[in-house]
């Protein structure tokens, strides 16, 4: 979890909470994945990074499909 320390640091920052979720979803865990993406889109000043985030979020979605 090497994106973990810097999200620890600076949990308001997007890159942070984008790449923390890039993590968590290349481990599986969709569902902390799904949080993160939020947060980065929440917190994004860059309408790209935000629009991004937004679409991972539904592929969170389409992955648990019937949880």
């Amino acid at each position: 979890m090497k994106h973990l320390k810097a999200y620890i640091q600076e949990a308001d920052n997007a890159m942070a909470n984008w790449n923390l979720a890039l993590e968590y979803e290349s481990l599986g865990h969709i569902a902390s994945a799904f949080s993160f993406f939020m947060r980065a889109a929440e917190k994004a000043t860059d309408p790209n990074l935000s629009y991004e985030a937004l679409l991972r979020m539904g592929l969170c979605f389409e992955r648990l499909s019937q949880r």
